[in-house]
């Protein structure tokens, strides 16, 4: 193949899941190599996105449990 030539792969089909929103997150790079280290301690293989989702579902719920307000139908709507 020559250089700068591209293969065209057929799209991924669109699921459920590739409906929601989308958001670009910055972060120092000390974070990012926080987060990765915290991904790396844990059994398995977890994704910086499912991390990133779990670290913020349980702040939401900590900050829940402290005013007894629900401010979220079920994890699965974040």
């Amino acid at each position: 193949m020559a250089p700068n030539m591209f293969v065209m792969t057929k799209a991924p089909r669109v699921t459920e899941s590739d409906k929601r929103p989308r958001q670009s997150l910055r972060l120092e790079p000390d974070v990012w190599r926080a987060i990765d280290g915290a991904r790396k301690n844990r059994a398995g293989n977890v994704s910086r996105n499912t991390w990133i989702t779990e670290a913020i579902l349980e702040k939401i719920a900590r900050d829940e449990s402290k005013t007894g307000n629900m401010t979220r139908k079920d994890s699965r709507d974040v």
